[in-house]
């Protein structure tokens, strides 16, 4: 049976593909078919658009725990598909969502920093915990992204940098010498990588592994067995192409280093007064020589 549409004046089939249900109607079907009853209600809700929102505000102000209860237990059913979902609207509409946050961001930069200030305050420690946790989980993809900013943006961060200089000029200078009295050794890490990069040198001694060197020769110097701060010396000295990698670099005490200097193992440690033949093939057998050949090549 056929039906005609008493909006569009379409002879269409009587059926709820077409048409929707109306209990009260003879023929059991609305007058106008979905499609101009669709048009109908668009046009309703615009031109009541106020009222419309007015009147959902008051009706979720009312029944706000009853509304919250009910989307939660839906969230919690139907996760997988409301993910899926969204994800699938992330794809569709990839470009539109970027145009639209934008803009979003352009017109509420105040809110947005207002409301990321507090919601970072109130979860300082948490966030702090995940932001360093991601960084230790993602480190070459933080460092990609560093470089990458850093390239698209150079003027402006240096000019925000001299600018801040300028500002906190003698607190800079204050907390730089603080900071090179506290952390001698981690100065001395740097500066070695520095030179042996420089000289265009493998450079990849971790501080784990030197913890392990130090620890391998009883926290002591391993020349002279002396209890003191000790210092990362180039078996192999820099001078003569001695590599900044665990197999090249063994704990020493600061006279010895200073002793040792650019000399050669071989021809420096025998002459010492502390020399003895254990000494030496303690050290040899840790860097992996034999015979005064090395076995784990660091060239």
């Amino acid at each position: 049976m056929f039906k005609v549409c008493v909006g569009c004046g379409e002879e269409l089939l009587m059926t709820s593909d077409f048409f929707s249900k109306n209990k009260n109607a003879k023929d059991g079907y609305t007058g106008r078919c979905k499609r101009c009853l669709s048009i109908q209600g668009k046009k309703n809700r615009e031109k009541n658009k106020e009222s419309i929102t007015s009147g959902k505000k008051r009706y979720y102000e009312n029944n706000k725990e009853v509304i919250s209860s009910k989307s939660r237990v839906y969230r919690e059913l139907n996760s997988e598909i409301i993910r899926e979902r969204k994800r699938k609207y992330r794809e569709e509409n990839r470009e539109a969502i970027s145009v639209k946050s934008k803009l979003y961001r352009d017109d509420n930069k105040e809110i947005i920093s207002e409301r990321n200030k507090e919601k970072y305050l109130s979860n300082r420690e948490s966030v702090i915990e995940k932001v360093k946790e991601y960084r230790n989980n993602n480190k070459e993809i933080v460092s990609t992204r560093k470089h990458r900013h850093y390239v698209k943006n150079k003027e402006s961060i240096l000019t925000k940098q001299k600018a801040y200089y300028s500002l906190n000029k003698c607190w800079i200078s204050k907390r730089g010498k603080t900071y090179r009295k506290t952390h001698q050794v981690e100065r001395r890490i740097i500066e070695q990588k520095r030179q042996s990069i420089k000289r265009k040198l493998p450079s990849t001694l971790t501080s784990e592994q030197w913890d392990k060197a130090k620890r391998h020769f009883g926290n002591r110097c391993s020349y002279c067995n002396n209890e003191a701060k000790l210092a990362q010396d180039h078996f192999v000295p820099l001078s003569k192409g001695g590599e900044y990698t665990k197999d090249n670099i063994i704990p020493a005490c600061k006279s010895c280093n200073s002793s040792k200097n650019d000399s050669l193992f071989a021809t420096w440690f025998p002459r010492q007064l502390f020399y003895s033949k254990d000494k030496e093939e303690k050290i040899l057998k840790y860097l992996g020589y034999k015979n005064f050949k090395q076995q784990l090549s660091i060239f």
